[in-house]
């Protein structure tokens, strides 16, 4: 099973994720490299934090995540199987 992966900062100051699936915080103000590691996983070069996704898949930016919790669609913005999610 493949866990989220959502990139921050907490120099900007983050939102915490919350409820039992697995996540990982990867905080890019450590890190040029993490900060590079995020911008080419999202596909932008000028890509903010935070930025999220689930395993090697790219699920979205914090606008996006926000119009699927608007549309209750956030197992789908998650790339989320029933596999992925918890009991």
């Amino acid at each position: 099973m493949s866990s989220i992966k959502v990139y921050y900062s907490c120099v900007t100051g983050s939102r915490q994720v919350r409820g039992g699936g697995r996540y990982e915080l990867i905080d890019v103000s450590v890190s040029e490299g993490r900060l590079r590691e995020m911008r080419e996983k999202a596909g932008d070069a000028q890509a903010v934090p935070p930025q999220i996704r689930h395993g090697d898949e790219y699920c979205g930016d914090f606008e996006m995540l926000y119009q699927a919790t608007e549309n209750e669609e956030v197992s789908k913005f998650l790339k989320m199987t029933s596999k992925d999610k918890p009991v």
